[in-house]
């Protein structure tokens, strides 16, 4: 009597509530002879605690960019998004959806078990400029067919699409690409048309774009030009004798999101040649008549007789050094310069 003994047994914490009971029920002996057993039990209670809990690391290319520029890459290749979900709690995980605030859903996983990861993957072709896109996980903690409250998480990831700037224009005349002396020879007077085709060369947009030419000015403005966009404005002048240059200049801002860039320039030459016709013309009068063939007037001798000469330059260039003389008068004058017409 008085004396105590004990024995012992495991297993394993269920999550939530538990209550087990346990019993005991001996026969008592006195001098070899057994009375009525007697009975006992006693009730023990805990609670399995539930740590539930995801982890979702993001990255790009294989790497962890969670703040900052990230990575650059060059614009128009393929950035892979990983996504590994970890299941760091005491109970699987089942109903695991991972998003991502750009691509949208990525990936359905049925089930991940205490300890476990599982991943998925999506792609997504990189963009000039600056670029930053979230995943997030949501899952739902279980146990058995118990269902607790889900458990989410989320990580950045950065990187950053290599942006390339550039502009080109080609100026033409007469749709000749004349870029060297002397270019082709044009009818003075006619009319020359410039042609000025602008390009984007980058892979950013560019914006608020001029066109000038040394010569004319202001030529053309253009709003906007995509990434291998090209537009084109035209002028024209009329063709002046002998050698003629102008250069075109295409001026544009880029443009990365909302953030401008340092503008980017370009310039082309295009040449021509006004055709020169030298020419000249003089009308002889005698006395206000125009006596070409004779006999001519009639003037009597011992009366004044008087020659008018008219020089006039017909051609399309002016004249200078112009002497008018007379086989029989000689040198009757000189003048130091004619304008064309």
């Amino acid at each position: 009597p008085g004396e105590t003994d004990q024995c012992s047994t495991t297993a394993v914490v269920q999550p939530g509530q538990y209550v087990n009971t346990g019993s005991v029920t001996a026969t008592p002996t006195i001098h070899g002879r057994q009375l009525d057993q007697v009975f006992d039990s006693d009730a023990s209670h805990h609670f399995g605690a539930v740590r539930s809990g995801v982890v979702l690391e993001k990255s790009t290319n294989g790497l962890d960019s969670d703040s900052g520029a990230g990575e650059t890459l060059v614009s128009g290749s393929l950035a892979r998004f990983e996504y590994v979900i970890v299941n760091p709690g005491n109970v699987d995980l089942v109903d695991v959806i991972v998003v991502d605030d750009v691509l949208g859903e990525i990936c359905r996983i049925d089930r991940i078990a205490v300890a476990s990861s599982a991943s998925c993957e999506a792609q997504a072709t990189v963009v000039p400029g600056p670029y930053a896109n979230i995943g997030t996980v949501t899952a739902v903690p279980a146990f058995g067919a118990l269902r607790f409250d889900p458990v989410t998480d989320s990580d950045p990831s950065h990187h950053y699409g290599e942006v390339v700037t550039g502009i080109d224009i080609e100026k033409s005349t007469n749709g000749l690409d004349s870029d060297a002396a002397p270019g082709e020879t044009l009818q003075s007077g006619s009319i020359a048309t410039f042609e000025y085709v602008i390009t984007n060369t980058g892979n950013v947009d560019l914006i608020e774009v001029s066109v000038t030419d040394d010569h004319i000015g202001l030529v053309c403005t253009i709003a906007r030009l995509a990434p291998g966009e090209a537009d084109s404005c035209t002028t024209s002048i009329i063709v002046a004798p002998g050698p003629y240059v102008n250069e075109g200049v295409a001026i544009g801002i880029p443009e990365v999101g909302s953030t401008t860039l340092d503008t980017v320039s370009d310039t082309d030459l295009s040449h021509h040649f006004g055709s020169v016709d030298p020419a000249v013309d003089i009308e002889k009068s005698t006395n206000g008549e125009d006596a070409d063939t004779g006999p001519g007037p009639s003037i009597y001798v011992g009366d004044q007789v008087t020659w008018l000469y008219r020089v006039t330059n017909s051609g399309n260039v002016t004249l200078t050094d112009i002497a008018v003389t007379d086989d029989v008068e000689g040198l009757v004058c000189t003048i130091a310069s004619l304008g064309a017409g």
